[in-house]
């Protein structure tokens, strides 16, 4: 069960111009009829992001730096975080290698609620850990167990489990009223919207000050709320979309280095080269022919930015036995 599909394509008219689903910050999550998707992946960096689904996040190895709800939190093996549903959250490993589990949760799922399951919940790592936070968990464990057992039908039990989790969640967590959700979604959702203008946008010249004007605010305080809320500043920000599209189109197309320089933003190729060696260590010819290489599979595995794990018992090994 991997996590969610999105449509995406290139522009029909322009090969190398990617289409407004590809470079949203709206992420489209699908279920099936189980209502949860449960994976593990290993991430060197994700950019901001929102999504109907809220999440469970558990960190099996390494360590995370997660910025959601305006705080950047640290997890370490067993680390423990859950996500509102529609919350801004980016991510980025603290070291190589770490590796993390997420549970997905439907909508469909808080139906009889009037408000979903809205919490915050952290915990850094098992040092922390209370009574309640075991007991969250357990319940986790219990349900990947269950979900190791691929079944083509949703049972009872499995539904239980689901419900277990969110229970304990919502026990643990820290309960946030309507007046917490109200003032911080006014500024998340300015911000929403300058990062879709900046991912539909990143191919035109684009500075701070024309985004704090289309935002009606002054340049300073845009500033600091974009960094606040996103975990960014903007001009990383800028730059992180751009070389993002460039590793997609390096990947995907034959597409000469000058050409993409030139459609994801680049004022020429030189700083696209400069800037991707900041990220990659490598030049994009180089991540090009070692992405395309048969024999660089190791290699190829260690520039891209995630790589989805099946789910298995040696995964579960790591959630019982954290390191």
């Amino acid at each position: 069960m991997f996590p969610f599909s999105v449509t995406r394509k290139l522009n029909q008219q322009q090969e190398i111009v990617a289409s407004d689903n590809e470079v949203s910050g709206y992420e489209l999550v699908t279920f099936d009829k189980e209502k949860i998707n449960i994976f593990a992946a290993q991430f060197r960096n994700c950019e901001p992001h929102w999504h109907n689904a809220s999440e469970f996040i558990y960190v099996l190895q390494g360590g995370f730096a997660i910025t959601v709800n305006r705080n950047v939190m640290k997890l370490t093996a067993g680390g423990m975080l859950y996500i509102n549903h529609d919350e801004i959250h980016s991510l980025e490993a603290s070291e190589p290698g770490s590796l993390l589990l997420t549970i997905q949760f439907s909508p469909n799922l808080f139906d009889d609620l009037s408000h979903g399951l809205l919490i915050n919940y952290y915990v850094n790592g098992t040092a922390d850990y209370r009574a309640k936070d075991s007991q969250v968990r357990d319940a986790f464990i219990a349900l990947v167990q269950d979900c190791l057992h691929v079944s083509d039908s949703v049972s009872f039990h499995k539904m239980s489990l689901i419900y277990m989790l969110l229970a304990n969640l919502e026990q643990a967590g820290e309960h946030l009223d309507d007046l917490q959700v109200s003032t911080s979604k006014k500024d998340e959702q300015l911000i929403k919207t300058c990062i879709e203008y900046i991912n539909n946008n990143y191919s035109r010249e684009l500075n701070l000050t024309q985004l704090a004007d289309r935002a009606g605010i002054s340049y300073h305080y845009f500033s600091r709320l974009f960094k606040k809320i996103s975990g960014y500043n903007f001009k990383e920000y800028l730059s992180f979309v751009r070389i993002n599209r460039a590793k997609f189109l390096l990947k995907n197309t034959q597409v000469p280095i000058t050409d993409i320089s030139h459609s994801c933003g680049f004022s020429e190729h030189k700083h696209l080269i400069s800037v991707f060696k900041k990220y990659y260590l490598m030049t994009p010819t180089e991540f090009r022919k070692n992405y395309v290489s048969e024999t660089h599979e190791e290699l190829s595995e260690m520039v891209t930015d995630v790589r989805y794990i099946e789910l298995s018992p040696e995964i579960l090994n790591k959630i019982i036995h954290p390191c």
